[in-house]
């Protein structure tokens, strides 16, 4: 939301949808992504086939954008080795940890503040109400994922 964002696809196909507009990508094609726009991309690869894309950010904030990954693809992957669903309210929660609200099928079709706003609520209630205040989620855990200054404090 506060910044380009560049994308190369460097093997399978993928399916952008920008501002409510599809875009398909194949290896080697790029994709930006404008400051504000609303995106989300899938693969669009055949079945079993990955993709695997490159993705650059201007301004680059690469301690928030490795925060996200790190929590994101640890919980992933602890969910899965215990044979777990991982919970949504988690998941909203890890988002707006980065402040990037979700995308709601149909939203391209209503006005652009009023989707924002829409999503940005969602996204509190659910990540930071149900998710933190009730569940007991956190937006990042040291064991996927510390700053410099918090890898050199004991724990």
């Amino acid at each position: 939301m506060y910044q380009t964002e560049d994308f190369l696809v460097t093997s399978g196909v993928a399916r952008f949808q920008i501002d409510g507009k599809v875009i398909m990508a194949e290896q080697g094609d790029k994709v930006h992504i404008p400051v504000g726009a609303f995106h989300k991309y899938e693969n669009a690869s055949g079945v079993g086939d990955d993709l695997i894309i490159s993705i650059r950010t201007d301004p680059a904030d690469f301690a928030r954008e490795e925060s996200f990954f790190r929590n994101f693809s640890g919980y992933m992957e602890d969910c899965r080795k215990v044979n777990q669903q991982p919970s949504p309210f988690q998941l909203f929660r890890l988002v707006y940890e980065i402040q990037a609200p979700l995308v709601f099928p149909g939203m391209g079709k209503t006005s652009t503040l009023v989707s924002r706003q829409v999503c940005w609520l969602f996204m509190f209630v659910a990540g930071v109400v149900i998710g933190e205040w009730l569940l007991g989620y956190k937006g990042t855990y040291p064991e996927y994922y510390q700053s410099g200054e918090e890898k050199d404090k004991p724990m």
